[in-house]
């Protein structure tokens, strides 16, 4: 007797569990028709617009660009996931450096991923190196968002440009 009814609980059970399952993948009735192209590629991601302004000449170089890159690229990500707009600065590998996000929007964050900024500013440090840059500011946006980053990279121990520096110099796309 025990065994039938444990037999017919668990047929209800099964029952149960199948209408359940039915349920969450019956279409709902207002629900609009998914219309996206499956077979469509991919939209490109963009990358960042930088742009550079010299502040004071030198031929320092950067030994670890690698290294370097790496950290501040790290560091960068690290404000935009805790939506922060203040200002952080450190130095490392010879390099000093100050960061702070703007944005005309509510947030201080950048959808850029850690790949997207470490490029970026491969090309800044890249940059300085070629144009002979001890001091500069780099302002970055990242396709049409309200996010903007300024970066400040001082090499040889010299210290980072201050504001009114950065304000002053001539930037050029890189």
């Amino acid at each position: 007797m025990r065994f039938q009814l444990l037999t017919v609980l668990a047929c209800v059970l099964t029952a149960s569990n199948a209408l359940v399952v039915s349920e969450v993948n019956k279409p709902r009735e207002n629900a609009e028709p998914e219309t996206r192209d499956i077979a469509a590629p991919l939209e490109v991601r963009t990358g960042i617009t930088t742009l550079a302004g010299a502040v004071a000449a030198g031929a320092s170089t950067v030994s670890a660009l690698a290294a370097l890159t790496a950290y501040l690229a790290a560091h960068v990500k690290q404000q935009s996931d805790i939506n922060s707009c203040s200002v952080v600065s450190g130095n490392a590998d010879g390099a000093n450096w100050q960061f702070q996000a703007t944005t005309s929007g509510a947030n201080c964050d950048t959808t850029s991923e850690t790949k997207t900024l470490n490029d970026a500013i491969t090309k800044q440090l890249k940059w300085m190196q070629s144009q002979k840059v001890d001091v500069a500011c780099f302002t970055m946006k990242h396709g049409s968002g309200t996010w903007t980053g300024n970066l400040r990279i001082s090499l040889d121990g010299k210290p980072v440009a201050s504001g009114s520096q950065c304000y002053a110099a001539a930037y050029v796309e890189i």
